[in-house]
């Protein structure tokens, strides 16, 4: 039963674009959000320990749905989402049983993407007829093995990002050496798939977010393993761009980025949309234009955002100053309780908790430099997924209610003492 909610939870933001126009997302949504809401009610009867840091999403999500309401904002499901993801933290310390399943889905539905990039990229002929023809043939972002399974190039790199985060928490996290191995060799495939996507921001931070997850990890010899790491990928990359049009080129761009000196440049016409969010904000300074608010249409007309890019921008745009706090507040309360939630269970003698913390505290650290530089995080489904994913491992791990059972060195390769945390 697990499965099938965490495939009803993640099918529509890994999948929406292709789900037929019959199918509500929404709808797919609130029965997955139904289910776990009685899962975990039935669960057990203690009484409820509600932690403070789901609490502060629950509230920020429903201040979001109010103002969205409000504001007649674009695409109305995702943000009932969002608010479905924060109901559901408030009960995610209830048990870890959802971890695994979550976790299982999230990675298969991930890798799906992976393996859809690679494939387009060695049969190009095959896109057009199985994926542009059926499902963007009016969406010019659509383009070749770039966007993959999605309308865009963005889309297909994020869950090629997931697929990557999932990978590396298995090779940090689990136990039997296969395991491991696997987990490393299809960290590389993610990689090398969010390369041939050519986004440039993608492929840093999620290196950046990778080394910081291995440099606090329990992991022994970990300032070696970032060197050597760090030198094998870096000619891993070079043998690549002799072997690969599609990873040399994807080189290209990311080199170009620092030759540029014009920032609009280098930002793909961003700062067009930055200065509109300022521009907005300063009409309504306080509590902004409503959730969802903000539209831009391009030189041309012949496309349209609907964020700014810059969580802080957007946010400032959308809900004002106050807004704005409200959502670094829990933001950064977040990326703090993933690396409480590392130090607490990182030594558990449970696989499904060393695998999730590690998982969180990549997605946590990837997310807060995205979102705060040239990304989004609360505008669109396919962020909010493996963020609410995370920040429920985070709240399981840094509850009240959670008691580490410690791995002793028979059981887990990274156990080297007993611990309890109350």
């Amino acid at each position: 039963m697990l499965y099938v909610v965490a495939a009803l939870s993640l099918i529509g933001p890994f999948f929406g674009q292709l789900l037929p126009s019959v199918v509500s997302p929404l709808a797919i949504v609130s029965a997955a959000y139904l289910l776990c809401l009685g899962i975990a009610l039935r669960k057990d009867g203690s009484k409820a320990r509600y932690s403070p840091l789901a609490l502060s999403w629950l509230l920020l999500a429903a201040f979001a749905v109010a103002s969205q309401i409000v504001a007649s904002g674009y695409d109305g499901w995702i943000v009932y989402a969002f608010a479905f993801g924060a109901g559901i933290l408030v009960f995610a310390d209830r048990t870890r049983r959802w971890m695994i399943p979550f976790l299982s889905v999230a990675a298969a539905f991930s890798f799906i993407h992976v393996f859809a990039t690679w494939f387009f990229y060695v049969f190009p002929a095959t896109y057009g007829g199985l994926v542009k023809a059926r499902f963007f043939a009016s969406d010019f972002s659509a383009t070749d093995y770039r966007s993959g399974l999605t309308s865009h190039y963005s889309f297909n790199a994020m869950y090629c990002v997931i697929a990557f985060a999932i990978a590396t928490a298995v090779t940090f996290g689990a136990e039997r050496r296969v395991s491991r191995w696997s987990g490393a060799a299809g960290a590389l495939v993610a990689l090398s798939a969010v390369v041939l996507t050519s986004k440039r921001a993608h492929m840093i931070l999620i290196i950046v977010a990778f080394l910081v997850v291995l440099s606090v990890s329990h992991l022994k010899g970990r300032g070696l393993r970032v060197t050597l790491i760090s030198a094998v990928g870096a000619f891993g990359v070079y043998l690549s761009t002799i072997v690969s049009p599609g990873i040399s080129a994807s080189v290209d761009r990311f080199r170009t980025t620092f030759e540029s000196s014009d920032l609009s440049e280098v930002t793909s016409g961003r700062t067009l949309l930055w200065d509109a969010a300022i521009t907005g904000w300063r009409e309504r300074p306080l509590l902004g234009h409503g959730w969802g608010s903000f539209e831009f249409v391009w030189p041309g007309g012949q496309q349209t955002s609907f964020h700014a890019h810059n969580l802080v921008l957007n946010s400032l745009y959308e809900v004002g100053i106050l807004g704005t706090l409200a959502i670094l507040l829990c933001v950064f309360a977040s990326l703090f309780g993933a690396f409480r939630a590392v130090r607490l269970a990182a030594r558990s003698a449970h696989t499904s908790l060393r695998v999730g913390v590690y998982f969180a505290l990549t997605i946590q650290v990837f997310f807060a430099m995205y979102a705060l530089s040239s990304g989004e995080l609360l505008s669109n489904a396919y962020t909010i997924a493996p963020y609410m994913l995370s920040l429920a491992i985070v709240v399981h791990v840094t509850s009240a209610r959670f008691t580490e059972t410690p791995a002793s060195p028979k059981t887990s390769h990274v156990a080297t003492r007993a611990r309890s945390v109350v």
